[in-house]
């Protein structure tokens, strides 16, 4: 799923649909693949700033869905995305930074793409990062971090 800004949308289209077609993929129609993917909010907590219990305890008690780690270093707390602003808020007067608060769209349907679909996944990912008006791409597979080194 790509999301775009753009304030011409056929140069937008075209450009998008060049990148598709030359790494393996094709323009279906706007919406087509949503049903993929649920719209959550997700706030980013640094470890070292809050043990996980305290966390999970406000995040629920302040709507959150999910409590989870990141391998980065990272607690992600998921929430529906209309209680995103008011658990990140119950977070910060409980006394605990967060790094990020945002929208995203996590698969509900993951696929299980071959090494060589995997290769040409993360060339086509790339092609739309390299695009100027791509804000963000979502992929509903997981890509082994070798794949992604080869790149």
């Amino acid at each position: 799923m790509i999301d775009v800004y753009s304030e011409n949308r056929n140069r937008t289209v075209a450009e998008i649909r060049h990148a598709l077609s030359r790494n393996g993929g094709n323009l279906t129609e706007n919406g087509s693949v949503a049903w993929q993917f649920k719209s959550v909010g997700q706030i980013t907590v640094k470890k070292d700033a809050v043990d996980e219990e305290t966390l999970t305890l406000t995040a629920l008690d302040a709507g959150a869905v999910d409590v989870s780690t990141e391998g980065d270093g990272s607690f992600v707390v998921e929430t529906k995305v209309e209680g995103l602003h008011k658990c990140a808020d119950a977070l910060n007067k409980a006394g605990i930074p967060t790094e990020d608060v945002s929208m995203t769209r996590i698969a509900t349907n993951v696929a299980n793409p071959t090494r060589d679909e995997m290769r040409q996944l993360v060339r086509l990912l790339d092609a739309l990062e390299d695009l100027d008006d791509v804000k963000e791409t979502q992929i509903n597979a997981d890509i082994p971090e070798e794949i992604l080194q080869e790149a």
